[in-house]
C-alpha cells in the first residue's frame, strides 16, 4: 500500500471555517485555523474574503506558477483536506463549519435508502440509469439539509455573509464575474463575510489532465494579486482550495466476477473512496476476494467502522445516515489506481478523494497587499 496522508482536523478548512464563525460571535464545536485565528485576533477586518478554487492544491501551485509568484510568495502554510478528499466533502464543510461525519455530504455518489438509489449528490440524477430526479442539490437536500456558514453569520446582525458561485446565493457564471461581485461586496457598508468559489482548475484537469492547467493557474494567480492590490486595509483574503488532484487509471469491479457477485449493489461515494455494500453471508471472505481483484499495494480496505473509529471523516455528532451511507467496507486509494463499477464511456483522466499527498495537501494563501 502506498503511504496514506491522513486528514488533520486542526488544520484543514473546516478549521478556517470555524475561526471565522467564532470571529463574528457564532459557536462552533471545532478547531479554530490557528493561522486565521491569529489574523482575525489582529484587527476588526471590515471584510473577511475566503477565496476557494476547485482542486488548487499544492503540488499544482509548485508544478504550474514560478517561486515568485504571489500564490507562492504568500503562501502561509500547506494544509490537509478534510476525507475524503473531493469537493462535495470539503465545501459543503467550509460552507457549514460541519465536519463530513456531521453533515453527511461524502461524495459524488451515495446510496439513500429512502428512495432505493445511488445519487450524484450535486445533480440529482440516478448514478447508474442517468435519470434526473430534480435540479441541482435538489434530492440530497432533502434528506441532508445543513445550516450554510450565511444563515448563521447574517442571524448575528454584526455581519453580512455572501457565497459567491455559481451555486451561492450570490449567482455568477463567469471569473469575471467572481471578482467583480466579491470587489462590489467589499465596497458595500458595514463587515462583510465573502466566500468564494471557482470550479478551475478541478475541471480541466478532470478531462486533460493535473498538467494541462498552467494558463488556468497564471490566470488566477494574476486575478486573486490584483484583487489583493486593490483591497484596502480592512480587507483579509484567505485563498485556499478543497483538495488536489492526480492523474489515474481505472480499475473495474465487473472484471470479477467473484466481487461483484459479493455485492448487493453498485459501488458508490468515489472512485477513490470506494463504498462496497457487501452481502451478509460474504463479508469475512469480501477482504481476501477484493485482494484478488485488485491487490493489496494500491487501496486501504476498512470496514467501515473502522474508519469511524478512526475518525477520518472527523469529530462530532454522527449524522444518523452516515453508517448507512458507508456500507459495509470503504476501499481508499494510496496511489494512482481507482475503482469503477463498470467501464463507462467516458471516464476522468485527473482525480481525487483519494489519501495520495497530492490529493490531501492544499495551501492557505494570506493575500496582504
Amino acid at each position: 500500500m502506498g503511504k496514506a496522508v491522513l486528514p488533520d482536523y486542526r488544520n484543514c478548512g473546516l478549521n478556517v471555517a470555524s475561526a471565522v464563525l467564532h470571529h463574528f460571535g457564532v459557536p462552533c464545536a471545532h478547531a479554530q485555523h490557528e493561522v486565521v485565528k491569529a489574523l482575525l485576533d489582529e484587527k476588526q477586518y471590515k471584510n473577511v474574503v475566503v477565496m476557494l478554487f476547485d482542486g488548487m492544491g499544492e503540488a499544482t501551485l509548485k508544478e504550474m506558477l514560478p517561486q515568485d509568484a504571489f500564490l507562492r510568495t504568500h503562501r502561509a502554510q500547506p494544509m490537509t483536506a478534510v476525507f475524503p478528499s473531493t469537493t462535495v466533502a470539503a465545501t459543503t464543510s467550509i460552507e457549514s463549519g460541519d465536519a463530513p461525519c456531521e453533515h453527511g455530504w461524502l461524495g459524488w455518489s451515495m446510496y439513500f435508502y429512502q428512495i432505493d438509489r445511488i445519487i450524484d449528490v450535486f445533480l440529482s440524477r440516478d448514478s447508474r440509469t442517468g435519470e434526473w430526479l430534480g435540479k441541482g442539490r435538489e434530492v440530497a437536500a432533502r434528506y441532508l439539509p445543513y445550516r450554510d456558514i450565511c444563515e448563521k453569520l447574517n442571524e448575528t446582525g454584526a455581519v453580512r455573509a455572501h457565497i459567491v458561485s455559481q451555486f451561492g446565493n450570490e449567482r455568477i457564471e463567469t471569473l469575471d464575474e467572481l471578482f467583480d461581485r466579491a470587489q462590489a461586496l467589499c465596497r458595500a457598508e458595514g463587515r462583510q463575510y465573502i466566500y468564494t468559489y471557482w470550479s478551475e482548475p478541478d475541471h480541466t484537469m478532470h478531462e486533460k489532465g493535473v498538467m494541462a492547467v498552467k494558463d488556468i493557474v497564471c490566470d488566477i494567480n494574476r486575478r486573486v494579486e490584483r484583487f489583493c492590490q486593490q483591497a484596502d486595509e480592512d480587507t483579509l483574503v484567505l485563498v485556499t482550495a478543497d483538495h488536489g488532484l492526480l492523474d489515474c487509471q481505472t480499475v473495474y469491479v465487473e472484471d470479477h466476477k467473484e466481487l461483484r457477485d459479493m455485492c448487493l449493489r453498485p459501488t458508490s461515494m468515489e472512485p477513490r473512496a470506494t463504498v462496497f455494500y457487501v452481502k451478509p453471508e460474504c463479508m469475512e471472505e469480501f477482504p481476501e476476494a477484493f485482494a484478488r481483484a485488485f491487490g493489496t499495494e494500491h487501496f486501504w480496505l476498512l470496514k467501515s467502522d473502522e474508519a469511524l473509529n478512526m475518525r477520518l471523516f472527523g469529530e462530532g455528532e454522527e449524522h444518523p445516515q452516515l453508517r448507512d451511507f458507508l456500507g459495509d467496507y470503504l476501499a481508499i486509494a494510496t496511489d494512482s489506481l481507482s475503482i469503477g463499477w463498470q467501464k463507462e464511456a467516458y471516464t476522468l483522466l485527473g482525480m481525487h478523494a483519494g489519501m495520495t499527498e497530492r490529493e490531501m495537501f492544499v495551501p492557505l494563501i494570506v493575500g496582504y497587499r
